[in-house]
């Protein structure tokens, strides 16, 4: 009895993994359309970025690996915390074009 319970349990298991892989394939673009986020987990590179009509959008900096937290100090430096490097990145904006003034 034991070997017939364990079956029964493994196939239950398969037919749940495999009904849980359609939905999120079926219902990753309806969500990424209601609420706007890319559910893309693939190997990375640059993003593209959506915006709505009227505004635009462009690279401050760029060179970072992994970006992890950022905060702009009062004289207008954009500070980067980059994950696994153990080092806090300064994109000064010193020209004031909207863009680091620094190149990495």
């Amino acid at each position: 009895m034991r070997p017939q319970r364990f079956r029964k349990l493994a196939l239950f298991t398969l037919v749940a993994f495999v009904v849980a892989v359609i939905a999120v394939v079926m219902l990753r673009r309806p969500l990424q359309q209601a609420t706007g986020v890319n559910a893309d987990v693939g190997p990375g590179g640059r993003a593209e970025l959506v915006v709505p009509d009227g505004y635009k959008s462009a690279a401050f900096a760029e060179g970072v690996a992994v970006p992890r937290f950022m905060a702009v100090s009062p004289d207008g430096t954009l500070m980067v915390a980059e994950r696994g490097a153990d080092r806090i990145l300064a994109f000064p904006d010193t020209d004031r074009d909207g863009g680091s003034s620094r190149r990495s």
